[in-house]
């Protein structure tokens, strides 16, 4: 079972420091994982986050948007809606900011569906990130004076011994947002590096390929976008 995925992820080229050229697209790695028998379901909640960090960006006004890897392309620009495993509850109360009730649903989906295809990583990823995003609402709002209770994302869900104070001081401590970002997402590098399975063949070893493979695309775009901003017109 360890090696089950060994034909798929020997197929899948390495992967660069962030910042490079990411060597596949994401839709193509969905696409494939598709193909393979209980991979399909882990890469879409995986690679889910692509496309609801720019169904955000849509509904701020933001008009040119990526290709959706798992969304319908309505989905994205928020003309439709969710699929049914994004929606909270009826029952669920108004938040403080209305988006973190899909980041909310988003990562308790992830975790059911670490829970049903047996994904150690996944479950251990969502603890580490749950917790590194609330240590940030708690950073922020000792600054703002706000009640960070208010502005959490599924506490419960959170490891409550994730390495997650280093992180958040090199980003408070960072010169500008760009800056600040990046040591965030060095943050996440490093915890995925420590914890992605290597050599297992498995599925956490393929999930944590897609979730490396997305700060590698996203650090490609912003190095792309920083590039063209400092050419002369």
């Amino acid at each position: 079972m360890a090696q089950r995925y060994y034909y798929f992820l020997t197929s899948l080229p390495p992967l660069p420091e962030l910042g490079e050229p990411a060597p596949i697209g994401l839709a193509d790695l969905a696409e494939r994982a598709r193909h393979e028998e209980g991979l399909g379901p882990v890469l879409d909640a995986v690679l889910l986050e692509h496309d609801l960090l720019a169904r955000q960006g849509a509904l701020a006004g933001q008009e040119e948007l990526p290709e959706p890897v798992v969304l319908q392309a309505d989905q994205l620009r928020g003309e439709a809606p969710l699929p049914e495993a994004l929606q909270p509850p009826e029952t669920q109360s108004e938040r403080a900011i209305a988006a973190d009730a899909v980041w909310e649903r988003w990562f308790r989906h992830v975790q059911e569906v670490a829970d049903s295809h047996d994904s150690e990583f996944l479950r251990e990823w969502v603890g580490f990130e749950v917790a590194l995003r609330n240590a940030l609402v708690a950073a922020r709002a000792k600054v703002l004076e706000v009640v960070p209770e208010d502005y959490f994302v599924a506490p419960e869900l959170a490891n409550a011994s994730a390495p997650v104070e280093r992180i958040v001081a090199d980003w408070a401590a960072a010169g500008d947002p760009l800056q600040a970002q990046r040591a965030l997402d060095e943050g996440r590098w490093a915890w995925l590096t420590e914890h992605s399975a290597w050599y297992s063949f498995s599925i956490d070893e393929a999930a944590a390929y897609a979730r490396r493979l997305l700060l590698v695309e996203r650090w490609h775009r912003l190095t792309q976008e920083i590039n063209a901003s400092h050419r002369p017109a």
